[in-house]
């Protein structure tokens, strides 16, 4: 295989696959090379993501809902969405579809190698892996990033454990989906279920955090059987597929833009929500503006178009999650009794007019975002620690 392309994409996870998807529908005459670890089995893993329409994926045509859940010990409340759709896309089903449709591009090319080092020279990049050295124009790297720890930034963990259950008898409304039920105890910081049913026999039941830590794996274990027992009531059922995972909530400043050739996408380039974890939905978006601007211009955007405003949104909810994690359910409470889910989810998508936010805001507790305002802007910082003396130093 030759050596210099003139686009090489670092990763085939979602953002790598949805990013070469997007420049094969374009139809560019690019050389186009995919660097994804040697082939393995895919862990278990589903990408959720609201929009009118599931982006012509055939896989997120299998499940999808337009009734939505909310729930908490006071408060269930369902309402649908329309013209907004809940999809739902197995990863190995998304995996498989978009390979298949490189294996039809002859300009596509898809290496296992495991990428060591980007370097940017000069006009073009430079991509080692273990046994080979490419170079290309542009270059996509969707590898994760371990942002560092400083003050004033939040490294906070959406994590969850799910699991895939077949009952013995019927336990599930397959045309309603719970995006957040909140009536179990918030010992571990923010916790919530969430249930994506596919059949009245079979679910997704995830067990959702927001904070600082994992738990053990027992934890887990035992949240789930409890809920799946008391709130759901199965008492016989099989457990027929796992999926558990770590996404980051902070307010560090990914770039997307790396250097004059190569761009970060992904996680990595900031296209998670620090406060919701979903990510599909961006990868999609921001894969159909590259391919685009390469179709325009010949060259990738330098910078996506963001709202300032809901940066500093984030910013205090994380404060909270942080600081006083017991407030975050009264206040999602409050945001889906007295809200629509269309204006929530619109909110969550940063795609609300002002007004919209201001709607919501004065529907919602203050004072705790008072006291985050506080903490995270005027609050002064504090002094450091002064040196422990020791007392066999004279």
């Amino acid at each position: 295989m030759k050596k210099h392309f003139d686009i090489i994409i670092c990763g085939g996870g979602c953002a790598g696959l949805s990013l070469v998807r997007s420049l094969i529908q374009a139809q560019l005459p690019y050389n186009v090379l995919v660097l994804e670890k040697q082939q393995e089995q895919l862990p278990n893993k589903t990408w959720c993501f609201w929009h009118p329409d599931n982006f012509g994926y055939n896989c997120a045509r299998q499940v999808a809902w337009q009734n939505l859940v909310f729930k908490t010990e006071r408060v269930t409340k369902t309402q649908r969405i329309d013209p907004l759709v809940y999809h739902h896309i197995d990863a190995a089903h998304f995996n498989e579809e978009v390979k298949a449709l490189i294996a039809t591009a002859p300009n596509v090319h898809l290496a296992y190698e495991a990428v060591q080092n980007i370097q940017q020279g000069t006009g073009q990049a430079q991509v080692q892996t273990q046994d080979h050295t490419y170079t290309a124009q542009w270059v996509f790297d969707s590898r994760p990033v371990r942002p560092p720890a400083k003050p004033g930034q939040y490294h906070l963990l959406q994590h969850f454990v799910g699991w895939t259950i077949e009952t013995t008898e019927p336990m599930f409304d397959p045309t309603e989906c719970t995006l957040m039920d909140f009536s179990v105890p918030q010992e571990h910081g923010a916790e919530f279920f969430y249930v994506l049913p596919f059949s009245p026999t079979k679910a997704l039941v995830e067990y959702t955090l927001f904070s600082p830590s994992t738990l053990p794996g027992p934890r887990y274990q035992k949240a789930l059987e409890a809920y799946i027992g008391q709130q759901i009531g199965a008492k016989h059922y099989t457990v027929v597929q796992k999926e558990q995972g770590v996404i980051p909530m902070t307010n560090y400043p990914f770039k997307y833009y790396a250097s004059p050739n190569v761009f970060k996408i992904g996680t990595a380039g900031g296209f998670t929500k620090p406060t919701t974890g979903y990510t599909f939905r961006q990868c999609q978006l921001k894969a159909q503006a590259i391919a685009y601007s390469f179709a325009q211009t010949g060259k990738p955007p330098l910078h996506f178009k963001t709202k300032a405003r809901y940066h500093f949104y984030d910013q205090l909810l994380l404060n909270l999650i942080e600081q006083e994690p017991q407030q975050i359910k009264p206040i999602f409470q409050a945001l889906f009794k007295n809200n629509s889910f269309k204006n929530i989810l619109t909110f969550l998508d940063e795609e609300a007019s002002f007004f919209t936010d201001i709607s919501i805001f004065l529907k919602i507790p203050w004072p705790p975002f008072l006291r985050a305002l506080y903490r995270h802007y005027l609050a002064p910082a504090p002094k450091p620690l002064a040196p422990a003396s020791n007392p066999n130093i004279a």
